[in-house]
């Protein structure tokens, strides 16, 4: 798994504003303690993923009166498909790092492309 020569986070946020408005929005960015450059975009077989580490709530406790939970650390990780961004099935985002994700990829445990 390599660094994506092809695209840039930029195509991707301007590909996916339709199909996902709120992924890179500032509000949303801003709540998982992201940037658009924490965004990492690799390349696998012909296949584009995205991948950075996030934070929910910083470094304090999150959620509503009766169900405060947090802080919570983890990966975000999308599969681009040219004009969308899906989960990536079977991938524990909880903890992990970018480079949990290549070598989870690496180790042959990325499901097969779903036949439309």
């Amino acid at each position: 798994m390599k660094q994506s020569k092809k695209y840039r986070i930029e195509h991707i946020k301007s590909a996916t504003k339709e199909s996902q408005p709120y992924f890179f929005d500032g509000n949303t960015l801003r709540m998982f303690c992201q940037t658009l450059s924490s965004f990492k975009v690799f390349e696998h077989e012909g296949r584009t993923f995205i991948a950075a580490k996030g934070h929910l709530g910083g470094k304090k406790a999150v959620g509503m009166p009766g169900h405060t939970f947090g802080p919570i650390h983890g990966l975000t990780v999308r599969e681009f498909t040219g004009d969308d961004l899906v989960d990536v099935e079977g991938f524990d985002h909880a903890g992990k790092t970018t480079g949990d994700f290549v070598a989870w990829v690496e180790a042959g445990n990325l499901q097969p492309v779903a036949a439309v």
